[in-house]
């Protein structure tokens, strides 16, 4: 016969110097409550669900194996017994059951407690327990150690009957406790890229949405509710085919399992707002690699990178007809004074009205042309902007109100949205009358009789924004890209220089204007102005 383990006679002779029954049956005092052992049973959740996935499977290949399957925490309390009826009774009769300690104090030598302090797995057989009640017993239990934040520690054990007892079942708990840590760490990494792709798709600032292999959408982040003016709930299980301007290049996508990337599509919002994307749009297929089950598609916001575009080509634009405009103005200015003044000098000499009639036509010409050349200078380079602190509210009332005959004669309400308070800002009040004039001039000249121009003023971070809404019959996408260029007018009457000069007093003030308009619809002017101006 084998000589027990040291660490097991050791453990024997404790328990016997300390007076402890081996023929009683223990009835320890510290037993957890249910409620107590409820809130632990919470915290050692995860190691639980794992510990009954995996014993289930393999309590299903030892079915001629009578055995219980134990969890235990750090200081030996058991949390969870199942597995055969007739040892867990027998088990009961001798005091163990869930919230039971079984510590070397209260159980005398057992797997459990022998595990937790020597941190290594442990085997018990018959007599090897101090209590008589276990001799018909053998058990097997392994430390396990999770590294959660606060971390877990415990024991996982096997008892069955003495006649069961086979070394090899040591062998199975200890594989069992190392596959169950690293599930439980694999689940943790698992979570944390959960929690990192959540956090990336809520967050990105691009649309994204996923389709079915039937084109429904599963599944969409908020940015993409932003870009779409619809909510999730909205759109969910709804078909993406439904959706314009993209949805026919998905069921593309789906037919064929081409990728489409690169595109570029514009969207407008309820206020008129536009929004410049980047459309890639790809086929998410099975394990196999073989058939599409779906559709990934992305929308990356180049707005700004738009605008910035069109800036720029604006600016190239203006510089290079500056350069022409400060030599054109000079050359045409000098003789057109002098041209002015001999006419003058002609209308003081001819008084007759019959011979002044066209002496009067001639200098209302010269007069229109005068005015030209200079509209042409302020537009290629204009005047630097005087800035003063000005209300933006009371401006803008203003200016609605020395606009309202025009607006009454073509039978349009102009109606204003601003804040109760006022507003100011840095900024040329001249100038932005200016603006707001033509702005708004042009809303009414855009509308047919009857109709409303909505003026709206409100603060948006560091950012006064003006918005001027026509119900007009809007302007075509080819249109809109030409809209501010020099010279370029929709209009039976004009030179096109209205918001080339708007433009570049805006500019001059480090502000923007956007436009966005749907044919049949309307158009929207957008002017934001930075609130405090710096190296103006």
């Amino acid at each position: 016969m084998l000589a027990e383990p040291s660490y097991i006679a050791e453990s024997k002779w404790r328990c016997k110097r300390a007076g402890m029954n081996p023929q009683a049956i223990p009835d320890p005092a510290s037993r957890l409550s249910d409620d107590e052992t409820q809130i632990r049973l919470v915290r050692y959740g995860k190691v639980l669900t794992q510990m009954q996935t995996f014993s289930t499977r393999l309590t299903g290949t030892l079915q001629d194996v009578q055995m219980v399957v134990a969890l235990t925490d750090e200081c030996g309390y058991v949390l969870d017994l199942y597995g055969d009826c007739a040892v867990m009774k027998e088990l009961d009769q001798h005091g163990i059951g869930v919230g039971v300690p079984l510590t070397e104090c209260g159980m005398g030598t057992n797997a459990v407690s022998l595990t937790l302090q020597h941190q290594q797995p442990i085997q018990l057989v018959g007599a090897d327990h101090y209590r008589q009640g276990l001799h018909a017993m053998a058990s097997y239990a392994a430390p396990f150690s999770y590294l959660e934040p606060n971390g877990l520690k415990g024991t996982i054990a096997f008892i069955v009957p003495l006649e069961h007892h086979h070394p090899i079942l040591l062998t199975l708990v200890t594989t069992l406790v190392e596959t169950i840590e690293k599930q439980l760490e694999l689940d943790v990494k698992n979570e944390q890229l959960n929690q990192f792709n959540s956090m990336m798709f809520h967050t990105v600032r691009n649309g994204i949405i996923l389709t079915d292999q039937e084109g429904r959408i599963q599944e969409l982040n908020p940015y993409m509710e932003k870009i779409i003016s619809k909510s999730k709930e909205q759109l969910i299980e709804k078909s993406v085919f439904e959706l314009e301007p993209f949805g026919r290049l998905v069921k593309s996508v789906l037919q064929t399992g081409k990728e489409i990337a690169d595109r570029e599509i514009i969207f407008h919002d309820d206020m008129m707002q536009t929004t410049v994307c980047l459309f890639d749009a790809l086929p998410v297929l099975d394990e196999k690699k073989e058939a599409v089950t779906g559709v990934y598609l992305q929308f990356r916001d180049i707005t700004d990178r738009h605008q910035l575009e069109k800036q720029i080509l604006l600016s190239e634009k203006f510089t290079a007809i500056g350069k022409l405009a400060a030599g054109l103005a000079h050359e045409i200015r000098n003789p057109l004074t002098s041209v002015i003044g001999f006419i003058y000098l002609m209308k003081q000499k001819f008084q007759h009205a019959a011979e002044r009639r066209y002496l009067d036509i001639i200098d209302q010409e010269l007069s229109t042309l005068n005015k030209l050349v200079s509209q042409f200078v302020l537009m290629t380079k204009p005047s630097n902007p005087q800035i003063r602190m000005c209300n933006m509210r009371s401006l803008i009332l203003d200016t609605v109100e020395l606009m309202k005959s025009q607006a009454i004669l073509r039978s349009i309400t102009l109606e204003t949205r601003v804040p109760d308070e006022a507003l100011e800002v840095m900024a040329d009040a001249q100038q932005i009358k200016q603006v707001l004039v033509n702005l708004i001039q042009n809303a009414i000249e855009a509308m047919q009789a009857q109709g409303v121009v909505r003026i709206m003023l409100e603060q948006k971070d560091e950012y006064a924004v003006i918005r001027i809404k026509d119900e007009g019959k809007g302007i075509s996408d080819e249109h809109l890209n030409q809209i501010v260029t020099p010279f370029f007018t929709t209009k039976d009457e004009g030179i096109g220089l209205g918001l080339s000069i708007s433009y570049r007093m805006i500019e001059s003030h480090k502000g923007s204007i956007n436009i966005s308009s749907k044919p049949g619809v309307g158009t929207t002017f957008t002017i934001q102005l930075p609130i405090r101006m710096t190296n103006a």
